[in-house]
């Protein structure tokens, strides 16, 4: 289509939808106000990050610091694990049930003094 059958209006435009009109051989496309644009699409960010320094650096450190926090926890409450660890071997199962058991009914009735 050149500018002369623009003007003499001997175009035909091809209708893809209500409300839309297209050309044939254009790459145009519009915006959309659909819900999947508002979802997380994991391909457009890994093409972005691989074009992207800076957001590789703020993905690596946002991941070492989720690694340092699950290290620190486990660090914090592994002699929790390690003393409940202990208490089994020791009573077994059924000395552990019963513990439970007794601090639930504490909880539930209060101390009655």
């Amino acid at each position: 289509m050149n500018f002369e059958d623009l003007l003499k209006k001997n175009y035909k435009p091809y209708r893809k939808a209500d409300g839309q009109t297209f050309y044939p051989d254009s790459n145009y496309r519009p915006q959309s106000s659909s819900r999947n644009e508002d979802r997380f699409n994991p391909v457009l960010l890994f093409s972005s990050l691989r074009n992207s320094r800076k957001l590789k650096i703020v993905i690596l450190i946002v991941l070492l610091a989720l690694l340092a926090i699950i290290i620190g926890i486990i660090a914090l409450l592994y002699p929790l694990f390690r003393s409940i660890i202990d208490y089994i071997a020791d009573n077994g199962l059924r000395g552990l049930f019963d513990e439970i058991l007794s601090s639930l009914d504490t909880i539930w009735n209060g101390t009655k003094k």
